[in-house]
């Protein structure tokens, strides 16, 4: 439960990197608030409302696109309005209170922004929570502008009074209440065929699953609820899920230590506001399903206090990492309710852009997050799915190192990881193999490279978005240049299917990063993975063995760049390679086999791995020896001349990956030609 201010005190000093602007214990008052209402509470609602009603911001609102029809773009709400901020056609301000009419299905919001696309509202809920918070913190963070601070003070007044910062929804008070195990549940009247039994069976199954089960942390608790966890369902429009947030009556804005974990953390109290008609989910069960199991995660994971510490140096900036929590919310509807597959809305993810957050294209950055579910899915499912000590178990452990050891993002993964005697670069590489692959696990189809849904995740994922490979090499010297940007992307190629044997070679051209390259066969029964020889960093090369496509009904290279810069990276460089498949041994083109040659000293010359070093051989002695071009040719003088009749050489490569093979014996005659007379001419 929330804890006094002389404990948040205490935390905050022994975290100052984090909240070491917080000179006091600012919102302690918003938190005491937070016990369940007075009877003055519901005439401040009613006043609030009145002042709110008598402001018509929205006649000074900045333009956006079109104020006139829903816009059939394919975006969600919180997207539509991410997406014009970006472009400048609102600024942040008016962002925020449109985030915030659409958090409480406000009609205020412009019909420009009421897109029907199913979304889910807990980044949002925390941006303006955040915001509007650092506006009241201090001038040094407060809005310039007399518009901005309007803007926000509005926002405060709506969350000062909402019971779990639904916006404007509960100023009329939420006329039902119902208690369960672990759930203080206010409600609207629910939309049929859905009843108050089904949210309550839903979120008790979430705790009893996670909590219970699976072993991880009971999160924060308000006061003033019976011990429970704050739980509101309201009228929320007809496309938002739910969310979890720090927001309203319910939540918290100081950080305090987390009773349930054995060490000091800057937890927050959360609470948690569910749609109360899900008539736009296909399945509306399955929907509930998954938002209680996702949104309730959310709560474990803010109690722990996993934000973004690496960045912090105050309360305005806590907020959740998008591409980690969200991913790790929407696998963890697979753990809670694996039947209710809501998360196949969102295959697949582009694994070309790289895991970070600040980079990500803002009208992308609510609906990418959640595509990563199957990328943690791909790396975690060896370990267990749906079982204590699984997938959960990895989640937990993340949770752990960020809140514990106050490792960030891919650092916290990277622990992880190591937990389970790996890497965060290994299990990412087979994951990339896994979604370019997307075999149904069994037969010799095996972990770490099979998805035990595969064919459900192909079926329904026939329309989604998931880009293929980056080019066809189609024959011998075929070649690709192509680039992957650092932290965790990756890429494919079809490699061609020949009677011949060869090798693939992938070069770094780029002044940095660090790729792991992998030939997959897929013969119709199982996947056969060849890594090539070493990762490729800056300036350098790696060869695979020599390869047969003999048996394969496709071959991929699948190419990862797997150089980590930041734990939460807000760049990321691109890297270029080239990718050029070779013959498996050096050919030698002159003199043709079985030819005849008037010269005792013909030049030699033939086909090689670029770089390359040939030498050319006779029985018992050495020909001559040359370097192979970039371009993959080669050509060398003999040092002497070869005795009259036949004559066999062989051409050896030396690569410089300290790997030599030969090719075919060449032979051809050396004729008498240069000892004839010449003919006079009359």
């Amino acid at each position: 439960m929330i804890k006094d201010c002389s404990k948040s005190s205490t935390l905050l000093r022994r975290v100052p990197l984090i909240f070491g602007l917080m000179l006091s214990c600012i919102g302690a008052d918003r938190a005491q608030a937070s016990s369940h209402r007075q009877p003055a509470v519901a005439q401040q609602m009613a006043e609030a409302k009145a002042a709110l009603d008598s402001q018509n911001l929205s006649l000074i609102l900045l333009p956006s696109a079109s104020n006139e029809q829903p816009m059939a773009t394919g975006l969600s709400t919180d997207q539509l309005i991410e997406r014009d901020e970006a472009l400048g056609l609102i600024d942040t301000p008016t962002a925020d209170l449109y985030l915030t009419y659409a958090l409480g299905g406000d009609s205020r919001l412009p019909v420009n922004y009421q897109s029907d696309v199913p979304w889910r509202g807990t980044a949002a809920a925390w941006r303006v929570s955040r915001n509007s918070q650092a506006a009241a913190l201090s001038r040094l963070l407060a809005p310039s502008s007399a518009f901005a601070t309007e803007i926000y003070a509005r926002i405060r007044a709506i969350d000062a009074v909402a019971p779990c910062g639904s916006g404007m929804v509960g100023f009329a008070g939420i006329p039902s209440t119902i208690e369960s195990a672990h759930f203080h549940v206010e409600y609207d009247p629910i939309a049929a065929p859905l009843t108050i039994a089904s949210y309550v069976t839903s979120l008790e199954h979430a705790w009893t699953t996670e909590i219970d089960s699976f072993g991880q942390y009971t999160p924060l608790l308000t006061t003033g609820v019976n011990g429970k966890f704050y739980v509101s369902i309201v009228s929320l429009g007809n496309s938002l899920y739910g969310y979890d947030t720090n927001g309203g009556l319910h939540g918290s804005t100081v950080p305090v230590d987390n009773p349930s974990t054995p060490w000091l953390e800057p937890g927050i109290a959360t609470c948690i506001t569910l749609n109360s008609d899900f008539s736009f989910a296909s399945n509306r069960q399955a929907a509930l399903d998954a938002t209680t199991a996702h949104e309730f995660f959310h709560a474990i994971q803010f109690g722990m206090g996993v934000f973004e510490p690496e960045t912090l140096v105050s309360y305005s900036q806590i907020g959740p990492i998008p591409l980690f929590s969200e991913a790790a919310a929407t696998l963890m509807e697979d753990e809670v309710a694996d039947s209710s597959n809501d998360n196949y809305n969102y295959l697949w993810p582009n694994l070309k852009i790289c895991l970070g957050d600040d980079h990500i294209d803002p009208t992308q950055r609510n609906v990418m997050p959640y595509r990563y579910w199957v990328l943690l899915r791909g790396m975690t499912e060896r370990y267990g799915h749906t079982l204590p000590g699984g997938i959960e178990q990895w989640l937990q452990d993340v949770l752990i190192a960020n809140s514990r050891d106050r490792l960030v993002f891919l650092d916290a993964y990277q622990q992880a990881f190591v937990n389970r005697g790996t890497t965060l670069a290994d299990a990412f590489h087979n994951a990339a193999i896994t979604i370019s692959e997307r075999k149904q696990c069994g037969g010799g189809y095996g972990y770490p490279t099979c998805f035990s849904e595969a064919i459900a995740y192909n079926a329904y994922g026939a329309l989604r978005s998931l880009q293929g490979a980056d080019a066809t090499l189609s024959g011998i010297n075929s070649s690709f240049s192509g680039s992957l940007p650092d932290n965790f992307t990756a890429g494919w190629l079809n490699l061609p299917k020949t009677s011949s044997k060869y090798k693939v070679q992938l070069v770094n051209t780029s002044a940095g990063g660090e790729f792991h390259a992998s030939l997959v066969c897929d013969t119709g029964s199982a996947l056969q993975v060849t890594a090539l020889s070493s990762l490729v960093i800056a300036g350098q090369q790696a060869a695979s063995p020599s390869f047969s496509s003999a048996g394969c009904n496709s071959v991929l290279l699948v190419i990862t760049n797997q150089f980590q810069t930041a734990a939460n990276p807000t760049t990321c460089s691109v890297r270029s390679y080239k990718v050029t498949v070779l013959p498996d041994a050096p050919i030698i083109t002159s003199p043709v086999t079985g030819s005849v040659t008037g010269s005792n000293a013909p030049k030699i010359s033939g086909i090689a791995a670029p770089f390359d070093t040939i030498t050319v051989t006779q029985p018992g002695a050495t020909v001559c020896v040359a370097p192979v071009a970039a371009n993959g040719g080669w050509t060398c003088t003999p040092a002497a001349a070869f005795p009259i009749g036949r004559t066999t050489i062989t051409a050896t490569a030396s690569h410089v990956l300290s790997y030599t093979i030969s090719s075919s014996a060449n032979v051809f005659t050396v004729a008498k030609s240069y000892y004839l007379p010449r003919v006079s001419r009359q």
